[in-house]
């Protein structure tokens, strides 16, 4: 069997009709070529998967706890903040009922 290339012709050695011939065998299967991963790696990948899924799902948790966490510092600080405003108000209710009643009593004889 010879093969022309520009214009000059090469002969086809054996390893080309040796695999012509392993190609026609009927019912063959070749090897590690549509046979996907073998069982070990498809194991290796699955549990890989896994990790990356459970250390995923780890990291929105502590992300969510975060975040919880934060939104209730909000709120005790904001609280906090109110009853403060609450005792200055009141603070300065009393600073003025008490020079009122100081002027009441300098206008009284």
């Amino acid at each position: 069997m010879a093969l022309r290339t520009g214009g000059r012709r090469v002969a086809l050695g054996p390893r080309w009709e040796q695999l012509q011939r392993e190609g026609a065998k009927p019912n063959q299967r070749e090897d590690g070529v549509d046979s996907g991963p073998n069982p070990s790696e498809r194991d290796a990948a699955a549990d890989k998967q896994q990790r990356e899924e459970k250390a995923r799902e780890r990291k929105e948790q502590r992300e969510r706890e975060e975040e919880e966490r934060l939104e209730r510092k909000q709120i005790r600080q904001e609280e906090q903040e109110e009853r403060e405003e609450v005792r200055q108000e009141e603070r300065e209710d009393r600073k003025r009922e008490r020079q009122k009643a100081r002027g009441q009593e300098e206008s009284s004889p």
